[in-house]
């Protein structure tokens, strides 16, 4: 009675335990439950680039907002008066959207004119109705004005134009207004496609950033069911019952729900972070699964014990190598904050902590769940083999195939290892950084469909900007002519489609103003600095506001844009350089100068991942080490851990060389994840084969029964990372799915090495076996003889 009373005591604390468990889900989904993304350009750029104080400067200085291009197409030709009056009707509803500062479109562009002597800045179309004398000079002043040539209007084409929308840059604010911008803004485009209008496209920083916020919210709507599926599918195959298949779903729905909604209250999503709940899933399953592998295994053993013993005996066998795996893990993510770039960062430090709840739960919660689910509640013996227990889980005949391959053949294994992984090492010095945006989408995706059609018309889709300092101001006759020289430079590069300076507006200030237009000239013959100055103020007084985007009040500031094809983040570092180095040999050496913008940002963060991934490698390493022999007790086993596991990163990342893939945002995970959960199952193996050598078997029979021992859950553990990983193929976003596919062919291929290599090195380990044996094993007592520890070890099971 007492027993049972007990029994009772013991189920009612299991259960209130549960039941708190459950409330601790619920209470971390209410910060996930909103689905917050921000994707802000800003929170991508590490705080150390040079080229951020720049940035800031020019927004300081000149506003801080952005542009986006609106690209339309017309039905007959853009000088036709339905298209006017439709692109009319474009430029008033997106000017009056919030957000937007500014629009300028052929109908409503701007030029200089002097009348009565005195110069106005006013639109250069009227309002309507318009005649034919009208239009022509329209399309006229267009074609020749220096500023909207090439960037409004194609010169000898009516086949499309742009519309140059100014947004408010909210850097701080991470409501998703870019996204109800360019929700707007394809509405209003929308309603007039089909009359005048025959096609249109969207361009820009806030359209890509809208983008890329969609993106993230449809890859989490996507990978954690599929993940989830995954795992209860494969669950279901290893364990054939619903209550094994429970256990491990609440078991990771907890670590997912706490990590994720800890990084939430303080963190919004983004297109990195946006994995963490799947990689959480992936990683944190392999425990649970050897937990629960053992304690069916101790079932079978000893059917007369009761479940809570059985399971807190299994939990107590695997909690050194569960803590060792764990550890390993979280050095891998911990490993991603080397990149400095915040998102990446963010993924790291929270993925850490979540494989540490994971732990826990794994120790605590699951005994629980399996005691309550397997349990005889009044007390009673477990039956030998109950309904719906798995049959013969966690053995396997692996001794015929091992003894044909890695047992008999370890030098063949040897050698066919070095055969294949030679020419791909290789390779790993031509491994690169580079990142295209606008590539990272898939090609039937909107934003590809859009930039192809912009850039295929001739207009710009990438901007880089030089923000200037003259201590004597624009007006100074060598600063003037000097730019008027550098921008004659800069427009002769490839890829350059048009700029905008103060010296356009200014030159177009001195064509308005001149008596034979036939005979201006762009390059002010003649003018000193008093001409200059007057050029200057004239601008200022006529109503230019266009000036004070590019001009500072003191004339001291300015800036110059460079509208340029779409270019990778390699292209842009190299074409920055080339701007600076253009700027230094014609501008005086008092005037200062920083190539800056989103793009140059941009590349200097890809040019860090590749310096970043060696700190990444290596920050990985050494605590593995450290970890590996804390548990292990071996320098000699810990040597061929380390070589096991990094012999699979290192052929990842070579093949990444071999076929050009660029390490991105996405890609530059691979090294410290896997590194860090492909150690988990030579823990496992290394740590069971310790155990084996201290209960007196030989070295080969050791590895053979170490395999039969752990041999379906590494494989299983493995399969399970290599398709959860897979899932991320699903993902609109190029660099998530190339994250996804490589990762889970890493773990192939580690499990290959596990499989294979290992088996093989260990067998050749033959004259330091008496070495291997001896030292403190956590669980162990000192080895004083294999027949004293063996029969320790028979009384503790």
């Amino acid at each position: 009675m007492k027993t049972l009373m007990q029994s009772k005591k013991w189920t009612l604390l299991r259960v209130t335990a549960l039941l708190f468990f459950l409330a601790a889900i619920g209470i971390a989904l209410i910060p996930i439950s909103s689905l917050r993304i921000d994707n802000r350009f800003e929170i991508w750029f590490y705080d150390q680039d040079p080229a951020i104080a720049s940035y800031d400067q020019g927004h300081a200085q000149f506003g801080n907002w952005d542009w986006m291009s609106v690209y339309v197409t017309p039905q007959e030709g853009i000088y036709s008066e339905p298209f006017l009056r439709a692109v009319s009707t474009i430029t008033d509803g997106i000017k009056a959207l919030p957000d937007v500062k500014k629009v300028i479109s052929i109908t409503n562009a701007r030029g200089n004119r002097l009348d009565n002597d005195e110069l106005a800045y006013q639109a250069i179309l009227g309002p309507g109705p318009w005649t034919p004398a009208d239009i022509a000079q329209l399309r006229s002043t267009l074609e020749t004005n220096l500023i909207y040539r090439g960037g409004l209007v194609q010169p000898g084409s009516d086949a499309s134009t742009l519309i140059m929308v100014q947004v408010n840059n909210r850097a701080d604010d991470k409501e998703a207004y870019r996204v109800e911008l360019v929700d707007d803004v394809d509405a209003i485009l929308r309603g007039q496609s089909g009359g005048a209008v025959a096609d249109y496209a969207i361009a820009g920083s806030p359209f890509l950033n809208a983008e890329l916020n969609r993106s993230s919210r449809h890859d989490m709507l996507v990978f954690y069911p599929l993940v989830s599926l995954l795992v209860t599918v494969i669950a279901w195959v290893l364990f054939r019952n619903l209550r094994d298949v429970a256990t491990v779903l609440l078991a990771l729905t907890g670590t997912t729900a706490w990590s994720v909604g800890i990084m939430m209250t303080k963190f919004d999503l983004n297109m990195v972070t946006i994995m963490m709940p799947t990689v959480l899933v992936t990683v944190s399953v392999a425990n649970v699964m050897h937990v629960i592998v053992n304690f069916h295994a101790k079932r079978r053993a000893h059917p007369d014990r009761q479940t809570w013993t059985l399971a807190t005996s299994a939990v107590k066998e695997l909690w050194v190598p569960a803590l060792g795996t764990t550890a390993t893990t979280a050095v891998g993510f911990l490993s991603l904050t080397q990149t400095g770039v915040l998102p990446v960062s963010l993924l790291g430090y929270y993925a850490a902590a979540g494989i540490m709840f994971a732990y826990v739960i794994t120790i605590v919660l699951v005994p629980i769940l399996l005691t309550l689910f397997w349990g005889d509640f009044a007390g009673g013996a477990t039956p030998a083999q109950p309904r719906g227990a798995p049959a013969q889980i966690g053995r396997t005949a692996w001794s015929a195939f091992f003894q044909k391959t890695s047992f008999k053949r370890p030098y063949l294994i040897l050698c066919v290892c070095a055969a294949v992984a030679v020419p791909i090492l290789a390779q790993l010095p031509s491994l690169d950084a580079d990142t295209n945006y606008v590539g990272m989408f898939h090609e039937d995706s909107l934003v590809k469909q859009y930039y192809d059609k912009v850039e295929h018309s001739g207009y710009a889709t990438n901007s880089v900007t030089l923000v200037l300092h003259a201590p004597q101001g624009l007006e100074d006759e060598r600063v003037f002519r000097a730019l008027v020289r550098l921008e004659e430079r800069i427009a002769a590069l490839p890829k350059v489609r048009n700029l905008a300076s103060p010296v356009k507006l200014i030159a177009e200030v001195d064509r308005a103003l001149a008596e034979d237009k036939t005979q201006w000239r762009a390059d002010f013959p003649g003018y000193g600095r008093e001409a200059i100055a007057q050029l200057i103020l004239t601008a200022e007084i006529s109503g230019n506001d266009d000036l004070a985007d590019m001009l500072s009040t003191d004339h001291r500031d300015f800036q110059l844009t460079v509208f340029t094809d779409y270019m990778s983040s390699r292209e842009v570092s190299a074409f920055a350089a080339q701007l600076a180095a253009l700027a230094n040999d014609h501008l005086p050496k008092d005037v200062t100068v920083s190539v800056t913008g989103l793009p140059v940002l941009w590349a200097n963060m890809a040019a860090r991942l590749i310096d970043a991934q060696s700190a990444i490698l290596l920050s990985v390493v050494v605590p593995l080490f450290f970890i590996m022999l804390a548990v292990i007790r071996s320098v000699p086993l810990v040597l061929i851990g380390l070589i096991v596991n990094l012999l699979p990163v290192g052929l990842i990342l070579g093949l990444m060389a071999w076929f050009d893939i660029k390490i991105d945002m996405a890609t530059i995970l691979i090294g410290g994840i896997t590194m860090g959960i492909a150690v988990d199952d030579t823990i496992h193996f290394l740590w069971q084969f310790r155990r084996e050598l201290l209960h007196g078997k030989t070295l080969t029979d050791a590895v053979q029964a170490t395999v039969d021992h752990t041999g379906v859950a590494i494989l299983m553990t493995s399969l399970l990372l290599s398709a959860g990983f897979l899932v991320m193929v699903a993902s609109d976003f190029y660099p998530t799915s190339n994250f996804g596919w490589l990762t889970s062919l890493t773990v192939l291929i580690a499990l290959a090495c596990e499989l294979f290599l290992l088996p093989s090195l260990l067998v050749l380990l033959k004259p330091g076996r008496e070495h291997l044996s001896l030292g403190y094993v956590p669980g162990f007592r000192r080895a004083q003889g294999k027949r004293e520890v063996a029969a320790e070890s028979g009384r503790s099971d």
